[in-house]
């Protein structure tokens, strides 16, 4: 799953399809963030790693909670932007997290689709 792919798909989509995926996401980032750390114990990846995989991932929740609170509250109309920027941004900041969100994202539109 690409960003611009995600992007171009959720732009063409209305706020409750928007929010449906977010909502799809942060359930599927609860089994990504479980990976992490069953990988962790399993490998000889660092616990710094680990740590800051959970730490990204974390803010990247917070920021996709906000634009499911601005969908929800008719304060924006459409957040595909918003999600695109926030994974982008934070896919950079940890190694682990950018390896596993395009799967996860893919999960979370497959889940929304059906």
């Amino acid at each position: 799953m690409t960003l611009s792919k995600l992007k171009n798909t959720l732009n063409q989509k209305d706020a409750n399809f928007q929010k449906e995926f977010i909502e799809n996401f942060l359930k599927e980032s609860i089994v990504m963030n479980r990976c992490f750390w069953v990988n962790n114990e399993s490998s000889n990846t660092p616990d710094k790693e680990t740590i800051e995989a959970f730490k990204w991932s974390n803010e990247l929740t917070h920021r996709l909670w906000n634009l499911h609170f601005q969908l929800e509250n008719k304060t924006k109309t459409n957040v595909a932007d918003g999600i695109a920027d926030n994974i982008n941004f934070y896919a950079k900041q940890s190694n682990q997290l950018k390896q596993n969100l395009p799967s996860t994202l893919q999960f979370a539109l497959d889940r929304t689709l059906n």
